[in-house]
């Protein structure tokens, strides 16, 4: 038998299996072809922690807290004013306290009643200052009172100073300093005039006399 003839028997016997060869080779060539390809193409991931996106809502909580934080510490805190008198009177020293749930003898009058104020005695003639700053409200004179000047201080208090003769250069309307003279105590308050020269000083809050001593520091409480 001839070589050709040989060649032509073996492929007759064995071409399936050669055929699958084939096959097996090709798909093996390919496969490797798209592994290179899929290897060039794909990119290595490599986690980048110092880059980490933050949580949006933890983000958002924590400028939100900044923002509440920046709030309060800008925003001022409202202090009250403490308001404090000095004495009215020059060289004053009082000689009749504040009562409201007692009452005390006048000698003038010849009664007891509640004293809804202080009664300041000096020499007659001593120097009345406004014991804070303040617009006079009324200047007054009647009978029984004399001479009496009301100042508001503001915030519903006033202070009303009975028994003087003011000073001719205040008028309703005026602002005054503290320490800024109205005028002299005199005898004036036939209400009580047998007490001496003296100021009858009351201190209104929201309309209701209260005690001047609340208000007045003396040279004891410093």
């Amino acid at each position: 038998m001839s070589k050709k003839e040989q060649v032509i028997t073996f492929f007759k016997k064995n071409g399936i299996f050669i055929a699958l060869a084939v096959v097996f080779v090709a798909i093996a060539i390919i496969g490797s072809i798209a592994l290179a390809n899929n290897n060039k193409t794909t990119p290595t991931f490599k986690p980048n922690f110092s880059n980490s996106i933050s949580n949006p809502i933890t983000q958002n909580n924590s400028a939100n807290s900044n923002n509440g934080n920046n709030s309060s510490n800008t925003s001022q805190v409202v202090v009250p004013t403490v308001i404090t008198f000095i004495m009215p009177v020059e060289n004053g020293q009082i000689v009749k306290d504040y009562t409201d749930n007692t009452v005390v003898f006048n000698q003038t009058l010849g009664v007891y009643s509640a004293h809804l104020a202080v009664d300041i005695a000096s020499n007659e003639g001593a120097k009345v200052y406004s014991a804070y700053k303040g617009v006079i409200e009324s200047v007054e004179t009647s009978y029984l009172l004399g001479t009496v000047i009301t100042i508001d201080h503001g915030g519903d208090l006033k202070t009303v100073y009975s028994s003087l003769d003011v000073d001719e250069n205040l008028a309703v309307g005026m602002q005054v300093e503290q320490g800024q003279e109205l005028g002299v105590i005199s005898t004036a308050n036939r209400q009580e005039y047998k007490d001496g020269a003296h100021l009858h000083f009351e201190v209104l809050k929201n309309g209701e006399k209260v005690n001047p001593l609340d208000y007045i520091v003396t040279q004891e409480d410093k």
